[in-house]
């Protein structure tokens, strides 16, 4: 007797989750374990591509993570897409608000000035805002394929492969306002992002409610991205300089990313706000002709059908009476 094994999605999905959390606690360790080497005076000779390399595999179990995750979500349920990404990044800001409460709390205590806290709440903060950026590209991606063509599909496998291959970047140690390099390869992801987040076919298929829906989630969506950034890249007011350092292609690509498909998407469901109502109307003339095509097809009885087309007539021309007359002539031969 053969005893055979069938690997399901979620299988995999629990176990690249399982792995990223993994892989992040190695890294906070290792982390912990530099900051004793430093005050003890000791070398633990673990080079500075280390902890890098394994923090960019947590970048890659989490998009395998969310990309299985995201081919059993209904591709037609748009508002709902739009709310796990809003509900994720509301857990995200939550965490990340609790910790600046706590430490606003703490104050200078001996607590607050501790530095294995200090590594520990901050690698729990990148790790949240991570997960948010790469669930919101995965569900911005469902997005724009949405009834998508040859051309964009091939567009799109092209720049998800940079994006995907911009995560192992940082081991160059190149940042953004010193390295050429950095520069050009981000204005490229960047350029590319612009011309995909045109790609608003969805749009059209939401009605009037769900459109004010996805406006104030997308609305809620742009100011996570812009409280992330803010979180990850600006220093503190003390501090002279503007920025912080940005070594990661792959993070602030998806920030840029993220925002020019969401201030896209806004702007084209408010411009598209006015013709709501027609292409509802269109929409149930459509449905009421396919229900008197369907009507007659099952045999319904004849004063049914005349319901269903007097009904169905009185929606097309705006009518708010009708009626029907019926002539039965009989001849003779």
């Amino acid at each position: 007797m053969s005893i055979s094994f069938k690997l399901t999605p979620k299988f995999y999905m629990r176990l690249s989750m399982v792995l990223a959390l993994l892989i992040w606690l190695i890294v906070s360790l290792i982390d912990v374990l530099q900051l004793l080497a430093v005050r003890s005076g000791v070398d633990l000779g673990i080079s500075r591509e280390i902890p890098i390399l394994l923090y960019d595999f947590f970048y890659v179990f989490i998009i395998i993570y969310y990309r299985l995750r995201i081919k059993e979500e209904d591709g037609g349920n748009f508002v709902d897409l739009l709310w796990r990404v809003f509900a994720t990044g509301l857990v995200t800001t939550i965490i990340s608000l609790g910790f600046k409460l706590f430490y606003s709390s703490i104050g200078d205590s001996a607590l607050g000035q501790n530095e294995f806290l200090r590594i520990f709440t901050h690698g729990v903060n990148t790790a949240v805002i991570s997960i948010f950026l790469i669930s919101t590209f995965t569900v911005w991606k469902k997005l724009i394929l949405y009834q998508k063509s040859r051309r964009l599909v091939v567009y799109w496998n092209a720049f998800e492969a940079l994006v995907i291959a911009s995560i192992f970047f940082n081991i160059t140690g190149f940042t953004l306002r010193e390295s050429l390099v950095f520069q050009i390869v981000f204005i490229l992801m960047a350029i590319m992002a612009i011309v995909l987040s045109g790609n608003l076919k969805w749009v059209a298929y939401l009605n009037f409610k769900q459109k004010w829906k996805a406006i104030l989630l997308i609305v809620l969506i742009t100011i996570y991205v812009f409280y992330f950034f803010a979180e990850l890249y600006v220093p503190p007011s003390e501090s002279a300089a503007w920025l912080n350092s940005i070594d990661n292609l792959f993070i602030i690509t998806l920030f840029t990313f993220l925002l020019f498909y969401s201030v896209f998407s806004l702007l084209v469901i408010l411009f598209n706000l006015p013709t709501s109502s027609v292409f509802e109307r269109k929409m149930e003339e459509a449905i009421n002709f396919q229900r008197l095509s369907q009507s007659i097809q099952t045999g319904e009885t004849e004063e049914q059908i005349f319901d269903i087309l007097l009904t169905s007539s009185m929606n097309a021309v705006y009518a708010d009476a009708g009626w029907i007359e019926v002539s039965n002539e009989e001849t003779s031969t």
